[in-house]
């Protein structure tokens, strides 16, 4: 068999491999992505490392095509000249065979089958990318130059996209055990709950937070924190509800006993308590800081929120979330719907007494008809009044208080 035509279908090949592994990869939904990197999956680390590195997957895989594409045909010229044809013509059926065969049916089959694809093929080209990763690291300090020459800040990619959580969505269509569409199903849920959730559902009120006054000495609160594992410390001005700072504890270590907290106090972040859940988690990604200081509608300090709250309740499992007592619920209802029939339905336990309906109950505890957007606390339950207008009816919205 000519050798020359060996070469060039091995060249298609390659070039396949490449331009597949590349539209895989970036079509490679988060969510999925996230919940095999839970499980501790190896391929799934490498698709991480370089989706997180663009430059080094880009690099490495234009790198493959390329090489392919150049070596593929200078090998169809050879072919042509083997069989005594002009080498010329070459171009006119490779162009047809790169275009079917190394580059539509191969994007097209990644684009359909990213996830398995991406599995199948990221050793090779992980290991590639490490080959290649000195040349990778030049070009991406080179582009950062340009970027810092055009005053071009880092971008911050959103959590997820639309497109994402709805790929995420429909597969689990997908045939997998009954326990890891149980386990996905409960992060898509955990998710979707977020949309409706603020900084108050998660922070630890005011009252509960370990925190000191401005001029306090270090060696008072050395002793307050002895045996505890407390890593920051709000400060506060005369009344707990007027925080001003933050104080590092590991910053105190090496500092003089005397020496006054004032030194060592750093801004403190300020979210209001009815923020978006993403925003704050935007927002601690962005500015790093170790927790937000949450402020009421009348500006003073209501509590305090670690990214590790929002994250511990949004990755409850539901093993864990029944030990805690429990139910969780985000819906509305009609406001004339009995409560009998909700606490039957849901499991939940509404009490009786105020009244047959949610409206009902709603104004003998109010002792007026709700306004829009007022709410009611019963246990672990918030029930907010959501007024309609001309198109929409009015709605009672009930959902879980996480402790």
């Amino acid at each position: 068999m000519n050798i020359f035509l060996v070469s060039t279908i091995l060249c298609l090949v390659f070039q396949a491999f490449f331009a597949m592994m590349e539209m895989s990869i970036v079509s490679f939904n988060r969510v999925r992505l996230q919940y095999f990197l839970v499980k501790g999956s190896k391929k799934a680390s490498w698709i991480s490392r370089l989706l997180l590195d663009p430059t080094r997957l880009f690099a490495t895989t234009l790198f493959g095509v390329n090489t392919a594409l150049q070596l593929g045909s200078e090998c169809s010229r050879r072919v042509y000249a083997s069989y005594g044809l002009d080498p010329d013509l070459a171009p006119i059926t490779q162009i047809l065979f790169v275009l079917i065969f190394a580059e539509l049916a191969p994007l097209f089959a990644a684009r359909r089958h990213p996830e398995s694809v991406a599995m199948l093929g990221i050793g090779p080209l992980y290991f590639l990318s490490m080959i290649m990763r000195p040349i990778t690291w030049m070009l991406g300090k080179f582009l950062q130059l340009i970027d810092t020459i055009f005053g071009k800040e880092k971008g911050h990619p959103p959590f997820i996209s639309k497109e994402e959580l709805q790929k995420a969505i429909e597969s689990l269509e997908e045939k997998h055990t009954v326990s890891e569409k149980e386990e996905f199903n409960h992060l898509i849920n955990a998710i979707f709950s977020l949309k409706s959730r603020t900084p108050r559902d998660f922070m630890t009120p005011i009252d509960l937070v370990e925190m000191i006054p401005t001029g306090t000495r270090i060696k008072d609160i050395k002793r307050l924190i002895r045996d505890k594992n407390i890593e920051h410390l709000p400060v506060y001005y005369h009344q707990r509800n007027s925080i001003v700072g933050i104080v590092s504890t590991r910053n105190l270590l090496k500092s003089h006993d005397d020496s006054r907290c004032d030194l060592f106090m750093q801004d403190g972040w300020f979210v209001s308590e009815n923020e978006s859940v993403f925003k704050v988690i935007e927002g601690f990604r962005k500015n790093g800081q170790p927790l937000a200081i949450v402020v009421g509608s009348t500006g003073t300090s209501v509590g305090v929120i670690h990214l590790d709250q929002i994250l511990q309740a949004m990755f409850l499992s539901e093993k864990e979330l029944g030990s805690l007592g429990h139910i969780l619920i985000d819906r509305s209802f009609d406001p004339y719907t009995e409560v009998s029939k909700i606490n039957h339905e849901f499991d939940l336990d509404l009490p009786l007494e105020y009244g047959d309906t949610l409206i009902e109950m709603m104004e003998e505890i109010l002792k007026h008809h709700p306004h829009k957007n007022e709410t009611v606390r019963i246990k672990n339950l918030e029930l907010s009044f959501k007024e309609g207008d001309l198109l929409d009816d009015s709605r009672v919205h009930i959902r879980t208080i996480l402790p």
